[in-house]
């Protein structure tokens, strides 16, 4: 939810209204897809940039990724981004995310594990 305001936000301050408007979390409908949140990162008439949404309750930097996510975030490239939110536990949540990382598959170490379905990745 925090993550599809901010986005609105970001893109109505970037003079992109109408994709404001076409912000959804699909993570609810389809869970296999890769990512959580389609938004817009130039204007468009359909989402160009999918991104999935990492948190954690305290003040830690770091959090577990699928190898689904992985895949995806390859596939996609500088269209996929992490959307990392720090200490969601706090009574005054967070008004933005405290890292975005965009092509995370370029920018991030998985390691090597032909067998692994999940990672523990440290900010």
């Amino acid at each position: 939810r925090l993550t599809v305001e901010y986005e609105k936000k970001r893109l109505k301050k970037k003079k992109m209204v109408s994709e404001s408007k076409k912000v959804e979390q699909i993570s609810s409908k389809f869970a296999n897809k890769g990512y959580d949140v389609e938004s817009f990162s130039r204007k468009s008439d359909s989402p160009n940039l999918f991104i999935e949404v990492k948190s954690r309750k305290w003040d830690s930097t770091s959090f577990i990724i699928s190898i689904n996510e992985i895949n995806t975030a390859k596939r996609l490239g500088k269209r996929y981004a992490i959307y990392f939110w720090n200490n969601m536990g706090a009574d005054i949540k967070p008004k933005e995310p405290t890292k975005i990382i965009i092509d995370p598959f370029k920018k991030l170490s998985f390691g090597d594990c032909k067998n692994c379905l999940n990672f523990l990745l440290e900010i």
